[in-house]
């Protein structure tokens, strides 16, 4: 069952005690979305669909509709859309920000 902290800031309960800035035993490869520009495609199909129905301009509507629908589809059938990091880049990146901290005078810094 989780423990409940009934502390106000547990976070600063936390650094006072010296638990808050613990290196964990072993890192873990991250698993990371990849950038993708489809959302702003469908947003500006989108935007251009909604101005062609509120003025009554089917011909646009239908044209700019039928865009959004083929960009997703055309997403949808991408599947290089992750990566991991490494857990060498993991180490090396919480290394240094636990050199920051140690430098900045924390206790208790691992």
């Amino acid at each position: 069952m989780p423990e409940v902290n009934n502390q106000r800031d547990v976070f600063w309960e936390m650094k006072e005690q010296g638990s808050a800035y613990q290196k964990p035993l072993a890192y873990e490869p991250i698993h990371m979305p990849k950038n993708t520009g489809a959302g702003v495609v469908i947003a500006a199909f989108s935007l251009v669909f909604g101005f062609a129905l509120i003025w009554h301009i089917w011909w646009l509507a239908i044209i700019w509709f039928a865009g959004m629908i083929v960009t997703w589809i055309a997403h949808s059938f991408n599947e290089d859309v992750d990566y991991y990091v490494p857990v060498e880049e993991v180490e090396r990146i919480e290394n240094r920000h636990f050199d920051q901290i140690s430098e900045a005078g924390e206790k208790n810094v691992n």
